[in-house]
């Protein structure tokens, strides 16, 4: 028989390791992940190359979850691009690369197995033009039509109005009504988020007034 799981899951565009002053903060963002401990954490903007720091490796050595990095643009001896990281084991990944204008926009998808079920879970970084984003936005959606498992669909969509059927996800924030919650510090609207497949159920979800980065760590419980 099946047993009920509560996840903590989280999504964080994490600027490069920098608060809006430019000052490197990426020690503390990991002590809070640390504190916080996901239990799946979906990451924007992170880096593993010299120039930046090897941000993926670094956390890695620090949680010791396991995780895939999806490089998207080339950075000195190596990539800058958007990773998860799990607590449970990842069967299977894909690395699908979006329509892009200018930066190289990609979405990744990781298969966990969590108590003998497959979970997809999905983490992307979309462009800045809407029109790019529209047919960013189509690919995504016919990835999660693919798939057969239940799903979590995270990440900064650079807008606040997703051109998605909603009648396919529900959107975590709805929960006790804080979906009008910036999650971007500067222009005080909210851009990242974690969609759900219907068939998991909403225990938390918060915004968190961290100010590490550009972006505040949107966090939530969920029940597989």
């Amino acid at each position: 028989m099946y047993q009920k799981k509560i996840l903590k899951v989280m999504t964080y565009n994490i600027h490069s390791g920098k608060n809006l002053k430019g000052e490197y903060t990426f020690p503390q963002m990991i002590d809070f992940i640390k504190e916080y401990d996901p239990d799946i954490l979906a990451l924007q903007e992170i880096n593993n190359n010299k120039k930046r720091g090897y941000q993926i490796i670094k956390l890695y050595n620090e949680i010791k979850k396991n995780y895939y990095f999806g490089p998207q643009v080339k950075i000195s001896n190596g990539y800058y691009g958007i990773a998860i990281y799990s607590s449970f084991p990842i069967c299977q990944t894909q690395h699908i690369q979006l329509p892009s204008l200018k930066e190289k926009r990609g979405l990744i998808q990781t298969t966990l197995k969590i108590n003998d079920k497959n979970i997809d879970v999905f983490n992307t970084h979309l462009g800045l033009d809407p029109e790019e984003r529209k047919q960013q936005f189509f690919i995504i959606e016919k990835c999660i039509k693919n798939t057969k498992n239940s799903f979590i669909l995270m990440g900064d969509f650079n807008t606040d109005n997703p051109q998605l059927d909603f009648s396919l996800f529900y959107d975590i924030s709805e929960w006790n009504n804080q979906n009008n919650i910036p999650t971007i510090i500067k222009y005080h609207k909210k851009i990242d988020y974690i969609l759900i497949s219907k068939n998991i159920s909403t225990k938390f979800y918060k915004v968190l007034p961290i100010l590490l980065s550009d972006h505040y760590p949107v966090i939530a419980q969920i029940e597989l």
